[in-house]
Parts: structure tokens; sequence; C-alpha cells
């Protein structure tokens, strides 16, 4: 993510996106904001993420999966990854 374009706040609840560039502003759940954050870490791969998220959650990464899948085709579809 290119933090010049980008002006983020978080909160426990999610977070809030500003794009300098086109003026968009996007409010990300919890999810989207975790994946966001391995995104910035060059991890892509939603089975790794989940596996990441489930070991810190205690619960099988197959339950964070479809999730995961899901903010990273929304991060993608707003043009935010």
């Amino acid at each position: 993510m290119d933090r010049g374009r980008w002006l983020s706040h978080e909160w426990d609840d999610g977070c809030v996106l500003f794009d300098r560039s086109s003026g968009d502003t996007h409010a990300l759940d919890p999810l989207c904001a975790e994946v966001l954050g391995f995104i910035e870490t060059d991890c892509i791969d939603p089975r790794l993420i989940s596996e990441k998220l489930a070991a810190g959650l205690g619960v099988q990464p197959s339950e964070l999966l479809p999730g995961v899948e899901a903010a990273l085709t929304q991060l993608r579809q707003r043009g935010i990854a």
C-alpha cells in the first residue's frame, strides 16, 4: 500500500482509509483491517493469513478462510490491495 496515497485512522472495531488521489474514504471492518495489515507485509495468501489469524484467536484456520478471502476480494475491488 502506498503510504503517500493513504491516510488512515484505526479503532478497535476497524479503520477508515482516505485516498488522497481520489478523495474516497473507505470504512474497513476489523477483519479487513487485519487482512490489510498482512498485505502491507507482502502476505497475500488467504490460507497463510487465515493460519496466522487463527493462531492468535485460538480457532481453526478453516473457520476464518472464507472471511479472509472475502476481505481480500473487497480490498481489491476498492483498489486498496
